[in-house]
C-alpha cells in the first residue's frame, strides 16, 4: 500500500487496512517506546509517592513551623508545584479507593483519573467544551492579564462575525423558500 501524498485523499478503507499491517520498528524506536510505556505504567505509582511524602513534609512542618507563616508555600514553591497541586497529590494519595487498588489496577491511570476517584459521585463537574476551553486559557494567561484580553477581544470579533455570516445564511434560506 503506498503512502498517502500531500493532497491525496485517504478512504477509511486504506486506513484500516494500513492500521492492519504490520510495521517493523527499528530497534532504537522499540526501546524508547519501551522505556515509555514503562514509565507510563508507572506514572500512578509515582503520582501517590508524590502525594505520600509531600504529605509526611507538610505534616512535620506544620508540627515544627505551624500554619500560616509561608513556609510550606515556600516549599511547595521549591518543589515546583503549586499549592493546588501538592493539595491534590496529597488528597489522591490519601484517597481509600486509591489506597485500596491493586498495582494492576493502579497502572496506567492517570493524574485526572486518580484525582476522578476521590470525588464523590456528586461532586465531579461535568463542564461543557466552552467552559473547559475557556478554563484552559484562563490558566495559561491568568498571569499575562494584558494577552488574556487580546484573546477575548478577538475571540469576541469572531463570535459577532459568525453570527453575521450565521444571520446572512438564515436570510439567504429564507429568501429561496
Amino acid at each position: 500500500m503506498s503512502e498517502a501524498v500531500k493532497g491525496e485523499v485517504v478512504t477509511t478503507k486504506e486506513k484500516a487496512a494500513s492500521a492492519k499491517e504490520t510495521i517493523e520498528l527499528k530497534p532504537e524506536h522499540k526501546s524508547i517506546a519501551f522505556g515509555l510505556r514503562s514509565r507510563i505504567q508507572n506514572i500512578a505509582k509515582d503520582i501517590i509517592e508524590i502525594g505520600t511524602e509531600l504529605a509526611k513534609v507538610v505534616d512535620s512542618i506544620k508540627e515544627t513551623k505551624g500554619t500560616g507563616n509561608g513556609y510550606v508555600t515556600a516549599f511547595y514553591k521549591e518543589v515546583g508545584i503549586s499549592s493546588r497541586s501538592a493539595q491534590r497529590y496529597m488528597q489522591i494519595a490519601k484517597n481509600e479507593k486509591v489506597l485500596e487498588m491493586t498495582e494492576e489496577e493502579i497502572e496506567g491511570k492517570t493524574f485526572t483519573d486518580l484525582y476522578m476517584l476521590c470525588k464523590k459521585p456528586g461532586e465531579q463537574k461535568n463542564f461543557s467544551e466552552p467552559v473547559k476551553a475557556a478554563q484552559g486559557f484562563y490558566s495559561r494567561y491568568k498571569n499575562k492579564p494584558d494577552e488574556l484580553e487580546e484573546i477575548i477581544k478577538e475571540l469576541q470579533k469572531l463570535l459577532a462575525k459568525s453570527k453575521e455570516e450565521s444571520s446572512d445564511t438564515e436570510s439567504s434560506n429564507e429568501e429561496t423558500k
